[in-house]
């Protein structure tokens, strides 16, 4: 009965081992979700902003190219 007992408490251990790792990775997960839509948020904003810098260098050579 010892020996089961043993047993059972090493198991134990071992599962609350895998919880601490599953909840580490749980929560690294998480991280990277909020960064990846960090990521999102800044890429779409450089995009309008390349948009706008787009915009810009059009006029100034619609502009330029009137006094040619």
């Amino acid at each position: 009965m010892i020996e089961i007992d043993k047993k059972i408490v090493q198991i134990q251990k071992k599962i609350d081992e895998e919880k601490v790792t599953v909840s580490k990775c749980e929560e690294q997960l998480k991280k990277s979700k909020i960064s990846l839509s960090n990521f999102e948020k800044d890429k779409k904003a450089l995009l309008r902003l390349k948009k706008k810098a787009d915009d810009f260098n059009r006029k100034i050579s619609e502009s330029l190219s009137e006094y040619d």
